[in-house]
């Protein structure tokens, strides 16, 4: 299952390490991005069953709700950039 999958699930959470693997990222900058998202009450942050010591993290309701938004504007976009690609090939859309 992809983080993105992940996250959109709302459900299954997510660990750190596994995010910074994902975009490529050292731990120690995504461990500050994720503290500061729990801060703003974007992500909870919960210890996992099996090890006391890694935290999980799911987003909040609020973060759901930002990730949703994002998400519709990043598609905007992409639909916005697509058509004026297309317009300046001479392609139809419509």
């Amino acid at each position: 299952m992809t983080i993105q999958a992940k996250i959109k699930s709302q459900g299954a959470g997510f660990e750190a390490i596994e995010f910074a693997k994902k975009l490529g990222q050292n731990q120690s900058n995504i461990s500050a991005t994720i503290s500061r998202m729990v801060g703003r009450g974007y992500l909870n942050s919960v210890f996992k069953n099996s090890d006391r010591r890694k935290h999980e993290f799911k987003l909040t309701d609020r973060g759901h709700n930002i990730y949703e938004a994002a998400l519709k504007h990043v598609n905007s976009q992409m639909m916005k950039e697509h058509h004026l690609i297309s317009e300046q090939l001479g392609i139809n859309v419509d």
